[in-house]
């Protein structure tokens, strides 16, 4: 199988490098945390093979060499992860067990990957981004039996140690609020509050059916509390604590000579955690293999609906991504890059019985002419094809003369002609999807019933279906109320009395997006609602000089004009 991922592997590193600069604008990386110039390792551990970002000393220190880690075979041979679990990594570094983790439940699963540190968990976030895994997701926050925030040093992953230097508060979650995600396997290594998550209430985690525990003995002593009370805490609550392996001898409290660094717990009455979706089909050896054309890790809508899309159509399908880098295929200076790498990639689609195309013109190219060249290239080496449109790009000539008319000028002409040229193009792309029908069953996929009843006319022959935008999972879904607990949002926002009403909207500023829409609905809504918009300028139409974009520019004079 092709791998098609590597194109992106210096974007994944330039975006974390810039969450590390946002993070150092609050608290400075230093002593074991201190910042190195990032790199990645290639690891080979235990049936899975993945890369890991080395950003600083410490993970320099554990991670730079491809050093077995012995815990992931003991999982594996003892059977204690399944397909499709949940997983608990508290404690997760930067995310290597969170990574294998992954791999070992394969794409149903789920992993959620807990550190106090933002660097910790940003990393972890970039390594599963750079091994192509949708099914991780981070939460910056420690985790214990009760919900406090701490100060801690920057210079020590013992966040209860107090230890000297540059502090910074961090949330402390109580582990029962997340129970909801129903984990059926925790990691817990977390430098000594494993006595704190020692004295939680495990009843509610009715589907946990193991722990692998790295007990941090001197941590613990050092704060005058004897580690064995934290092991008699787990007893008490029905788990079975053996040592350095999941068959190995049984944990005895009167022996104070045995090794208690790794420690394997279960307990037997756990109940089996729900499907994620009902009707689950398993993929086998008969499954089509299916050729997934999109942007990938970056930052871009259409690159996280497709992580989505995969991670839900893999029980069925043998996907694989092929990428469209965005700074190749836009690349102004050097135009025959994004040829040339559309030409490497086209041949390899003739070994796929489906090709699937995320489809915004837009990351074809720069020009309607370029654009449509690269993906007729594309349709030439496919079979089957899907196409999403997540635009439809003009394709009536109705209305540019009536708007030059009204306005006749050198320049209005001149801006007539490029449009008449674009709609050519673009018809004539269309009419090539339309064509492919002569030879290979084709679809078209709308994101609503008004795109849909247009890409039936203007696409003859072509099946034409509308999507939802979103491939969530029935469990995911069901575990969002869970997930804002660990949302930094209020930390951000002022004392604010408990009436308040948020009005959320989201996306990058544009306007196809209707943020306008949004501040106008204010005037008509009581005072006690407030809008959050959590958006950025898409990195694709950033230019040097420009200054604000236009569009931003016009949203903060309609703010500033009716006193929002």
């Amino acid at each position: 199988m092709l791998s098609f991922s590597r194109s992106n592997d210096q974007q994944v590193l330039d975006r974390f490098q810039r969450a590390l600069d946002t993070i150092e604008q609050n608290v400075v990386m230093e002593g074991p945390f201190e910042r190195l110039d990032p790199y990645i390792v290639e690891h080979d551990q235990f049936g899975h093979q993945f890369r890991l970002i080395i950003f600083h000393r410490e993970s320099k220190a554990w991670y730079d060499s491809n050093t077995p880690e012995w815990s992931f075979k003991q999982i594996r041979d003892h059977n204690w992860l399944r397909r499709g679990d949940t997983v608990f990594d508290l404690g997760c570094n930067i995310g290597c067990n969170s990574v294998w983790y992954a791999k070992e439940v394969g794409q149903e699963g789920r992993i959620h990957s807990f550190d106090p540190f933002p660097w910790n968990t940003a990393a972890t976030a970039a390594n599963a981004d750079l091994n192509g895994l949708g099914n991780i997701q981070v939460h910056m926050v420690g985790i214990a039996d009760r919900e406090s925030t701490l100060s801690i040093a920057s210079t020590d992953a013992r966040i209860l140690h107090g230890a000297g230097g540059n502090k910074f508060e961090v949330p402390i979650r109580p582990i029962t609020s997340f129970s909801g995600l129903n984990p059926s396997f925790m990691k817990i290594d977390i430098e000594g509050a494993e006595h704190e998550v020692s004295l939680t209430d495990f009843k509610p985690f009715k589907s946990l059916r193991s722990i692998y525990l790295e007990l941090h003995e001197p941590f613990i002593r050092e704060r005058g509390i004897d580690p064995r009370a934290c092991l008699e805490n787990f007893q008490r609550q029905g788990f079975e604590i053996r040592l350095n392996e999941p068959d190995g001898a049984i944990y005895d409290p009167n022996n104070r000579d045995q090794n208690i660094a790794h420690l394997y717990l279960s307990r037997t009455g756990a109940e089996q955690p729900v499907a994620p979706r009902r009707g689950l089909v398993v993929k086998n050896k008969a499954s089509k293999k299916l050729a997934l054309l999109s942007t990938w890790n970056e930052r871009c809508g259409i690159a996280h609906y497709s992580s989505f899309l995969k991670l839900a159509l893999d029980h069925y399908l043998d996907i694989t991504v092929v990428p469209l880098p965005r700074e190749t295929l836009r690349d102004e200076k050097d135009r025959k890059k994004g040829d040339e790498y559309i030409a490497t990639i086209a041949p390899a689609l003739r070994d796929f019985e489906v090709v699937c195309v995320q489809l915004e013109p837009s990351l074809f190219g720069l020009t309607p002419a370029e654009i449509r060249r690269r993906l007729q290239t594309v349709l030439k080496n496919s079979k089957e094809l899907i196409v999403t449109f997540h635009s439809i790009p003009t394709h009536e000539y109705r209305g540019l003369f009536k708007e030059t008319a009204r306005n006749l000028s050198v320049r209005a002409l001149v801006k007539l002609a490029r449009h008449a040229l674009s709609v050519f193009t673009w018809r004539g792309m269309l009419d090539d999807i339309a064509k492919h029908t002569r030879k290979h069953k084709v679809s078209a996929i709308a994101h609503s019933k008004a795109d849909a009843q247009i890409l039936k006319r203007i696409l003859p022959g072509v099946e034409v279906r509308d999507n939802p935008l979103s491939y969530m999972s029935e469990s995911y879904i069901e575990a969002m109320d869970e997930k804002v607990l660990t949302s930094n949002l209020p930390s951000v926002l002022p004392n604010l009395p408990s009436n308040v009403r948020f009005v959320g909207v989201f996306g990058f500023i544009g306007p196809q997006k209707g943020f306008d829409t949004a501040i106008l609905a204010l005037n008509h809504l009581p005072e006690n609602y407030h809008l959050l918009m959590f958006s950025g300028v898409h990195e694709a139409t950033l230019r040097v000089g420009d200054g604000v974009q236009p569009y931003r520019a016009q949203v903060s004079k309609l703010v500033e004009k009716d006193k929002l």
